[in-house]
């Protein structure tokens, strides 16, 4: 710091300097001026707490998460398997493509069992499709170390498995009917008859 500070009239704490180039311009040994920062900092941080602390903007905005999520649902639709570089990165002898479940599974191994997810309350083979790419791209994976897709073979399980579909039938002026709503990715399903119990 310095009388008339060093930006438009008031001082702007900065390190421009490393720590041994400084220390040897004021003839301190690096340790010392360390020692003389960490206690200045905490002066300086006691004062600041004086002060009311800047606004925060801690609020999360749903709708900018959804469309961020959207984007990557789309662009698994659209790549439907998961590589470690893209397909415009400089020439590589191969692309690496994660195929090991370890205490974090791999890409491709969620990315299957969402598309396989998606499929079944939607039954759009845009899904449905690039899992089944996927999953006959690690064949030989399953077939010589099982144990390294643990992850993926829930997936299997999802897809040759049975799943249980509730259809709930209402007349179309049931108050229940008016209240529900149901999203596409929701498994019971509501939908009109010409016959009702009721």
């Amino acid at each position: 710091m310095r009388p008339g500070g060093n930006f438009e009239g008031r001082s702007i704490l900065n390190v421009p300097r490393p720590l041994d180039e400084a220390a040897g311009a004021l003839g301190l040994i690096p340790p010392a001026l360390r020692a003389t920062i960490d206690a200045a900092r905490e002066v300086l941080y006691r004062e600041r707490a004086k002060r009311p602390p800047p606004l925060r903007d801690e609020k999360i905005l749903t709708a900018w998460n959804g469309l961020m999520i959207s984007a990557h649902a789309r662009a698994a639709m659209t790549l439907g398997e998961v590589f470690m570089t893209s397909d415009d990165h400089e020439a590589l002898l191969g692309r690496e493509k994660p195929s090991y479940d370890g205490a974090e599974p791999s890409g491709n191994s969620i990315a299957v069992l969402n598309l396989l997810r998606l499929h079944e309350p939607t039954t759009d083979d845009r899904y449905r499709r690039p899992a089944a790419r996927t999953l006959e791209a690690f064949a030989t994976v399953f077939e010589r170390a099982p144990s390294a897709l643990s992850e993926m073979f829930l997936a299997v399980d999802f897809m040759t498995d049975m799943p249980k579909q509730i259809i709930i039938v209402t007349p179309a002026s049931s108050p229940a009917r008016r209240r529900s709503r149901c999203s596409p990715s929701c498994a019971a399903r509501s939908c009109r008859t010409a016959w009702s119990p009721w």
